[in-house]
């Protein structure tokens, strides 16, 4: 039947209109004397320029037959059919040996070239009329019917003639059961399976005549007429089925992909049926859509898919360094989900609230990149972010709660749900998983180091330190240091053996007398032996490389008075620990500072033995030897006695400006060593070395043989600690001076030793000025 009213074909000889009619020969054997008759029932039809022949299959014109047209109205033929109106008639004359009917060896078609016709479509109909001679001699006339399958029909399909799969499930004898096609990644190339499917779609067949050229791309399903992929050609009029297509490349990531099939056809009433490429020049909104006249028809293949960017990239916030990140803090890493082969970002890879689609994970390593289990969690930032094209807007915030080395992972596996079911798409990371993965590898570091319980201590953590230029005389420092993060909690895997890093730890204090101190400080290249993040050094710590501790440069010819200096405005403490990145080579300080409570109390210290006299026999022998007294002194001259190390109860011994020292009670303040006679002959006074007795006194015992008689008096050298030398007239001296006097007898004008042995006494009240004493 033609259109409903009214129609026109517009040919020229360039692009004739044709119509072919395959006509069959349902007999065995060929048939002679064949005629085909064509009558057009119309109320108007007329066409021009016209051709009319017998061809066969491949549109050659059969040897020996003809073909005419009459514009008569009626035929005389030996029938009676009852035509009604007719305009005219064609007759094609095929003649003898009319083969029989075999589709993949000849038959012949009637064929109809026009360059114009036009007809008015009510009660336009075509009717066919037949005559021909059997084998037996028998002559037939008959009318025509319609083939129950046409031999070259327009291709029309509900399902769709044409499908696509991927390579690895191709069959090339039938279509697969399994016409998945896999996750596919933006920028890499692939190839694909094509097929042109008959009308049961379990078999493969080509599309003659209107199947050329028909261009495969991918689409989005979010938007199904833009192709988002380069495109292909496949020739379904030739060739039903292609194993490996040309590579196809897709310029962008969707979760909803298809390949589709750009088909010029109509679709009614669930028919596609098909037209040459040149009938069409708009296109469906979709492959479904109702359309009367031939219009592109993007049709997908069965199975969708996701197209996926290749990879995540990870790399370092502007301005900063992988190796030196921040211990709980966050970190906008930068994120772009990159495309195969390339930098660039996936277009259209688009994610809101990003932190809810993607899997953070970690892997943790020691010094040697061994993997192993260290403290902290690794975290998205509070804040939120986003992905637009394939790039984190302002970065992707990620937070890891202390230090050490961590691979950072993240990864979408949920984007490619739609392959979900397809084993060719595994849930992994590999080239052909349908996860996007990123990693990268991160070393975190300390905010910050923050000092607690840090004090000053006296030496020996008593009231006072000696004046020394030997630090073995000192005040010291005690502390804990902690290494924190940015949240301030301590960062546990700062541990010797884990990820503790070499500190320095230095110190200011003010000048005492215009002099600088003299200072052990911690300046190392090695660990000092933190444990969970901290690292504590008390005031008597052993260790030489971990002890801090001060003191102020003294002269041996001048005294000065005690000072005491305060700690929390005096004295500030600082720790550094550089960290390096080795493959930039860029540094980073962590430091922390803190200032010291207590305070310290500096006194000017040397030891004295008041001049004695001894009576024989005290002295005599080593048996009855003369106990003589040292004491330990501190100087004060009109200075405040609060800070003397006995406070306002101090007391003289034989110099109203030096005041014993009763604190000092043990060596580690320093001791008096041997004593000799400052002679420059015979020695004829032998000494013990000071002993510590206690209460600011040291001994010694002395002995006299009477070598001179008596009386003798003698000048005795005494070696003691270099910072409690003193000797105003000899800025050189390393010794101190002491006289001593032996009587033969108790019956002379002379002193008398006391019952005890002892210094000369003195008068316990609390007295500055000079006493006599007999």
């Amino acid at each position: 039947k033609g259109i409903n009213f009214f129609g026109m074909g517009f040919c020229s000889p360039f692009t004739p209109c044709d119509q072919y009619i395959p006509v069959r020969n349902l007999d065995d054997e060929p048939l002679d004397d064949v005629k085909i008759v064509e009558l057009q029932k119309s109320l108007f039809s007329g066409s021009w320029g016209s051709h009319y022949a017998v061809v066969d299959k491949d549109g050659n014109e059969v040897p020996g037959s003809s073909a005419s047209k009459s514009s008569e109205h009626y035929l005389d033929l030996p029938m009676d059919f009852g035509l009604g109106i007719k305009n005219g008639s064609i007759t094609y004359d095929a003649g003898d040996d009319y083969p029989s009917y075999d589709p993949n060896q000849d038959y012949y078609q009637m064929h109809k070239e026009t360059t114009f016709s036009m007809s008015i479509a009510e009660l336009n109909n075509l009717l066919f009329l037949g005559s021909y001679t059997d084998s037996e001699g028998r002559h037939y006339n008959l009318e025509l019917e319609a083939c129950e399958e046409a031999v070259n029909p327009p291709q029309s399909y509900v399902t769709g003639p044409f499908d696509a799969w991927d390579t690895e499930h191709d069959n090339v004898l039938y279509p697969p059961n399994d016409r998945n096609i896999s996750t596919k990644v933006v920028n890499k190339p692939f190839r694909i399976s094509l097929a042109s499917l008959n009308r049961t779609n379990d078999g493969y067949e080509t599309k003659n005549g209107v199947g050329s050229n028909i261009e495969v791309a991918v689409y989005s399903m979010d938007a199904p007429t833009v192709s988002i992929s380069t495109s292909i050609l496949f020739d379904a009029n030739t060739t039903a089925h292609i194993a490996y297509s040309e590579e196809l490349t897709i310029n962008r990531a969707t979760k909803h992909a298809m390949l589709a099939f750009n088909i010029c056809s109509t679709f009614e009433d669930n028919t596609y049926t098909m037209y040459p490429n040149n009938q069409c020049t708009t296109t469906s909104p979709d492959c479904n859509s109702t359309t009367a006249t031939p219009t592109w028809h993007i049709c997908p293949a069965t199975d969708p898919f996701a197209v996926r960017p290749n990879v995540f990239n990870i790399s370092a916030p502007a301005s900063r360094d992988l190796e030196l990140l921040t211990a709980s803090k966050d970190e906008n890493l930068t994120l772009v989900a990159q495309m195969y082969g390339s930098s660039s970002p996936s277009y259209d890879y688009n994610i809101t609230t990003a932190k809810d689609d993607l899997i953070i994970s970690k892997t943790t390593y020691d010094r040697d990149n061994n993997v192993v289990t260290l403290e902290g969690s690794l975290t998205y930032a509070l804040s939120d972010f986003d992905i637009e094209d394939g790039r984190a807007i302002n970065g992707a915030g990620i937070n890891f709660s202390d230090v050490g080395k961590v691979k950072i992972r993240i990864i979408d596996d949920t984007w490619s749900n739609i392959d979900s079911v397809d084993p060719l798409a595994p849930a992994d990371c590999t080239e052909t998983g349908r996860w996007i993965c990123g990693e990268v590898n991160a070393t975190f570091i300390p905010d910050h180091f923050t000092f607690s319980n840090t004090k000053i201590y006296n030496s020996n953590n008593d009231n006072f330190t000696y004046l020394s230029n030997d630090l073995n005389e000192s005040a010291k420092l005690g502390f804990t240091l902690t290494a924190q993060g940015d949240d301030g909690q301590p960062t546990k895997n700062f541990t010797q053996g884990s990820w503790e890093n070499p500190v320095d730890i230095n110190y200011s204090v003010v000048q005492i007398n215009s002099t600088n101190a003299n200072k052990d400080e911690i300046d190392t290249t090695g660990n000092l032996g933190f444990a969970s993040g901290a690292l504590t050094i008390p005031w008597n710590e052993t260790n030489s490389t971990k002890i801090l501790r001060f003191n102020y440069p003294r002269t041996v010819n001048t005294a000065v008075n005690p000072v005491m200096l305060d700690g929390l405005t005096e004295v500030t403490i600082q720790a550094t620990s550089r960290y390096t990145a080795l493959i930039s080579g860029a540094t980073k300080d962590i430091v922390g500072a803190g200032v010291a409570d207590k305070n310290a109390t500096f006194v000017y210290g040397r030891t004295n033995a008041p001049r004695q006299r001894f009576m024989a026999p005290v002295g005599a022998t080593a048996g009855n030897p003369a106990v003589d007294l040292i004491f330990f002194e501190v100087y004060c001259s009109s200075c405040t006695r609060e800070l003397l190390p006995n406070g306002t109860d101090s007391n003289t011994s034989d110099d109203p400006r030096w005041f014993i020292n009763t604190k000092h009670s043990s060596t580690a303040h320093g001791q008096v060593f041997d004593i000799i006679q400052k002679t420059t002959g015979t020695t004829y006074v032998s000494a013990t070395n000071g002993n510590i007795v206690g209460n600011g006194i040291s001994d010694t015992d002395l002995v006299y043989g009477g070598g001179r008689n008596y009386p003798y008096k003698a000048t005795m050298d005494a070696n003691a600690s270099s910072w409690l030398i003193y000797d105003k007239y000899n800025v050189n001296s390393e010794r101190n001076e002491f006289e001593v006097e032996f009587d033969g007898g108790s019956g002379a004008w002379v002193g008398k030793k006391e019952a005890t042995p002892s210094s000369t006494q003195r008068d316990g009240a609390d007295k500055t000025n000079r006493r006599s004493m007999w």
